[in-house]
């Protein structure tokens, strides 16, 4: 370039430029070397190995009955069974004896104490249907028949007691009578004799009797062929 304040002319030449193709980078003008190389490992060994056993044995064991233990066992044991008991049996003895004496000693003292706090019971009325015949009166009461007692009753009221009688010898079919006796227990302080207030006869021997367990006047009884009879107390003559 002119330097400045310089007339001279500008020119301008064509010139040609080496080709862009031309110029190779840096890099190129310099191949990289490559080089190859390789390692490998000793050959590997592999080895396959199988284990079965041929044999096979099966052992069993089993314990026998030791007899011959246990009967010196059983035999030591019987023999100190009867040592022992030999040595406590006396004893046991007198002890069982000195409780029942002792035991009958309780007994007689609670019974002594028991017939000192309690008074003997009191017979309050000793009732009979029939007499001896020691007089008229007692005469038609008395017991032909060898009667006796089969059942009592209470009535409802507790003042009337009934009995029935039969004759307990005769065996089979018998039609031996029997009897009703009743008593007003209210009324035997006046009679002291215990006579029955009613002794109606029955044809057959009387079984058993009963009182109504509602009215106290009517009375039931069974005889011996199998009748049942029923009584009204109220009426004078106590007709069945």
């Amino acid at each position: 370039m002119p330097a400045a304040g310089s007339s001279a002319e500008l020119t301008f030449e064509d010139s040609l430029l080496p080709a862009l193709a031309d110029v190779l980078p840096s890099w190129q003008h310099q191949k990289p070397q490559a080089s190859h190389k390789s390692v490998t490992t000793d050959p590997q060994q592999l080895q396959d190995a199988d284990a079965q056993t041929t044999d096979r044995v099966d052992t069993a064991v089993q314990a026998t009955a030791g007899t011959h233990s246990t009967a010196v066992k059983a035999k030591t044991d019987a023999v100190a069974l009867a040592e022992f008991l030999q040595r406590v049996v006396p004893t046991v003895l007198a002890e069982l004896s000195a409780n029942l004496e002792d035991a009958a000693g309780r007994s007689a003292r609670a019974a002594t104490r028991k017939s000192r706090n309690q008074e003997a019971p009191e017979c309050l009325f000793n009732l009979g249907a029939f007499s001896d015949g020691s007089t008229a009166a007692a005469n038609a009461r008395v017991n032909k028949h060898q009667l006796q007692v089969t059942s009592v009753s209470w009535s409802k009221t507790g003042q009337t007691l009934a009995a029935s009688y039969v004759r307990y010898d005769v065996e089979g079919w018998h039609s031996v009578p029997g009897a009703l006796a009743t008593w007003n227990l209210a009324r035997l302080g006046i009679n002291t004799q215990g006579t029955p207030d009613r002794l109606i006869q029955v044809d057959n021997s009387l079984m058993c009797c009963a009182f109504h367990p509602a009215e106290p006047a009517l009375l039931a009884g069974d005889t011996y062929n199998g009748e049942l009879v029923i009584w009204d107390l109220k009426k004078p003559d106590a007709d069945a």
